[in-house]
């Protein structure tokens, strides 16, 4: 009897170990199919994901190339807008210009645009205060020069120092004070006795008044002059060079540009004025035959309100 329930007992523990291997073996088998589904999705995810980086990345890229063709084109556009000035304002002088841009990078820290921007600025002032050429074109570029060395000195942008020298000729006092010059009447007469000049600075034209102011500046500005060439070898200067040697790059791609693309923005504008001549014939025509059909109905119109009348 003992033997018998023995028996039945290993039974039924047999088949619910059975029961219970079969369970694992099924339970491992979905654990394995869904990490292989968790897998195979993960991949196409990172694929996916890879596929936008890199379509990112070429959009990027494209734009980044457009913008700098763009800036590259304007730089050179602009060089050869202040190329005219320069040989407007100079004359005969230009060459002047042309050499003190040829090494300004160096020894102002100016590229060959902000050289010839701000000399031939200078340059049409002087010329309008009554200096001869030749002596307005000394000064252009003796100030051109001396706002780099000023920017440099004083630790401020070129543009900020330009704007400073240009009192020399419009005798503002107030932007010279940051730069400790203190250019009032008193002192610029003061100035103009140590240096043998008797006459009264209220009774000076424009251009003995001019060049008093800049020989002034000059003077009061000594310690700055040639501050740039001397630490160009700072951070400082040395990162004003590579903005100014970036954009001397940019002026020779876009010049390159221009030369390509010229020819097509003439094919182009050739084309829209031909399109624009057709589309004035056809405004033409069909004028012509609404405006007959207009001037019909309103000559019906006419006839009717007079016929009623009667």
């Amino acid at each position: 009897m003992i033997k018998k329930t023995l028996e039945e007992l290993k039974v039924i523990i047999s088949a619910e170990t059975s029961k219970f291997s079969n369970a694992l073996k099924n339970a491992t088998n979905e654990a394995k199919t869904s990490a292989s589904s968790i897998e195979s999705s993960t991949g196409r995810i990172s694929k996916a994901v890879s596929g936008i980086k890199s379509m990112v990345a070429k959009v990027a890229a494209g734009f980044g190339l457009y913008k700098l063709g763009k800036e590259a084109i304007e730089v050179a556009s602009n060089i050869t807008e202040v190329q005219n000035v320069v040989d407007t304002a100079f004359g005969d002088m230009a060459w002047k210009a042309e050499r003190f841009a040829k090494n300004s990078i160096q020894q102002f820290g100016m590229s060959e645009l902000s050289a010839k921007k701000t000399a031939s600025t200078y340059m049409a002032m002087a010329s309008g205060m009554g200096l001869g050429q030749e002596k307005a074109s000394d000064m252009a570029i003796t100030l051109a020069g001396l706002s780099g060395d000023v920017a440099s000195f004083y630790n401020i942008s070129q543009e900020l120092a330009d704007i400073k020298l240009k009192s020399v000729f419009t005798g503002e006092t107030e932007t010279l004070k940051d730069l400790g010059i203190v250019m009032t009447q008193t002192n610029l007469q003061s100035y103009a006795l140590s240096q043998g000049i008797s006459k009264n600075v209220s009774d000076m034209s424009q251009a003995e008044l001019t060049t008093l102011r800049y020989n002034f500046v000059l003077n009061q500005l000594s310690m700055a002059q040639g501050d740039f060439a001397k630490t160009s070898g700072t951070w400082a200067n040395q990162v004003r060079i590579l903005q100014e040697q970036f954009k001397q790059l940019l002026g020779i791609i876009g010049n390159g540009l221009i030369a390509v693309l010229t020819p097509v923005i003439q094919v182009i504008n050739m084309i829209i004025g031909k399109l624009i001549t057709l589309a004035n014939v056809i405004a033409g025509v069909f004028g012509k035959l609404f405006g007959k059909k207009s001037g019909a109905k309103s000559s019906t119109c006419l006839f009717s309100s007079t016929l009623f009348t009667k």
